[in-house]
């Protein structure tokens, strides 16, 4: 008398993780998920689940094999190219077998690595004006990725801190300030990266700042002859918008001669030459 009898598996894992484990993969890249189902009789049924939801058995492709004389092992397999809205899915295998009350189930976590969006600046538009003196708070958000990027401030290309958080997936950082006149056509970058940027994705403004020259001076003789042609020239400080020079002889205003406006690093300023004669001794 020969008696038969059921042995259920006493194996069941993805890709020999626990219950609940996580998978990490770059997004689009290839990832295949194994289910095996160990030592049964007769062999186990698999099937496969994406966040609760059957997959087609076409999906999936699966083998069974024998361990000895009695038992077999089934491998099911299905291959993934996830993309980066798909970070976080969960996947399952169910065993189905006679010995069973109840399917065995086995979970994993998908989590998809991928960059983060291209960073935006907010708190000035290029092109505003701003006066030197006033507080400027610029903020840089960076949506998505995974990891969440990390932001770094860099003014002229020299890197500045600034305060981080990080809010899901998304990152922000703000740097706050007194504006000078030195920030004229500044240039602010904000960067974002992560481990799948090998070039950081930035974000840029240029500052226009309205200051008035700090001084002018005046250059030439301080005597002179009657009948005697001098020249005199004036100069101003650094400025945004150029300041426009204005000549006053004893009180009475002369229109400036070969005035011009000198373009600088971070504003203009200017000269203006006046060119007299002498009427009575000066000394």
């Amino acid at each position: 008398m020969h008696l038969y009898y059921n042995i259920p598996p006493n194996y069941l894992s993805i890709n020999d993780l626990p219950n609940g484990g996580e998978i990490e993969v770059r997004e689009a890249e290839k990832v295949v998920l194994q289910c095996h189902a160990l030592s049964s009789k007769p062999a186990t049924i698999l099937k496969w689940y994406r966040k609760n939801i059957e997959l087609m058995p076409e999906a999936s492709r699966t083998t069974v094999r024998r361990e000895g004389e009695k038992l077999y092992s089934t491998l099911s397999s299905i291959t993934l190219y996830p993309k980066g809205d798909t970070s976080g899915s969960t996947y399952t295998c169910e065993a189905l077998h006679p010995a069973l009350e109840k399917p065995l189930k086995t979970t994993v976590c998908v989590g998809v690595l991928y960059p983060p969006r291209h960073p935006e600046i907010k708190g000035y538009r290029e092109g505003d004006l701003i006066h030197a003196g006033d507080h400027l708070t610029l903020i840089c958000t960076s949506m998505g990725g995974k990891p969440p990027a990390e932001l770094e401030w860099l003014r002229n290309g020299d890197i500045i801190q600034g305060s981080y958080s990080i809010s899901g997936r998304d990152s922000s950082s703000s740097i706050s300030f007194t504006v000078r006149s030195s920030d004229n056509n500044a240039v602010y970058t904000c960067a974002a990266s992560n481990p799948l940027t090998p070039i950081p994705l930035v974000a840029a403004i240029k500052l226009s700042v309205i200051f008035p020259p700090s001084f002018i001076t005046i250059e030439g003789p301080s005597e002179g002859n009657r009948g005697e042609t001098i020249t005199l020239n004036c100069r101003s400080d650094v400025s945004n918008p150029p300041a426009e020079l204005t000549w006053l002889v004893d009180g009475v205003t002369f229109e400036p001669q070969d005035t011009t406006f000198h373009s600088v690093e971070n504003g203009w300023y200017t000269t203006s030459n006046l060119t007299a004669i002498i009427t009575r001794q000066v000394s």
